[in-house]
């Protein structure tokens, strides 16, 4: 199971043992959402027009193709209001900011890098 996957199941357990019955004034985490293919949008970008290693994901990135499917996204919401992407576990970008990365192994959310991208991301 993935590292991302382990650890927000944890928090969620966690979060139900505050104890007391008043509610906690801790935020809740993050949502982070997968989003298997589908059928591709007309209108969607190529995906290597989009994804280039070392340049920006565009701050209004919805979603695109590679060729005739639509690759799986894992979609996590920062606290400044961008997301951090995950294309197939490969490569990820923070919309709006930052450089596209390309991990070194697969999945890309249990390495090093992408743990920090995503602590800064949550700030947790």
């Amino acid at each position: 199971m993935r590292l991302v996957s382990s650890t927000l199941i944890a928090l969620l357990l966690l979060s139900g043992c505050t104890g007391g019955g008043a509610s906690s004034d801790a935020a809740a985490p993050p949502a982070t959402t997968t989003t298997p293919s589908a059928t591709p949008a007309a209108d969607a970008p190529d995906c290597r027009t989009v994804w280039k290693r070392g340049e920006e994901l565009p701050a209004d990135f919805t979603t695109c193709v590679l060729g005739a499917r639509v690759p799986d996204f894992e979609k996590t919401e920062c606290l400044d209001g961008s997301m951090l992407v995950v294309i197939d576990d490969a490569v990820w970008g923070r919309t709006g900011q930052g450089e596209i990365v390309r991990a070194k192994q697969k999945p890309a959310q249990d390495t090093d890098a992408y743990n920090t991208d995503l602590a800064l991301c949550t700030g947790r």
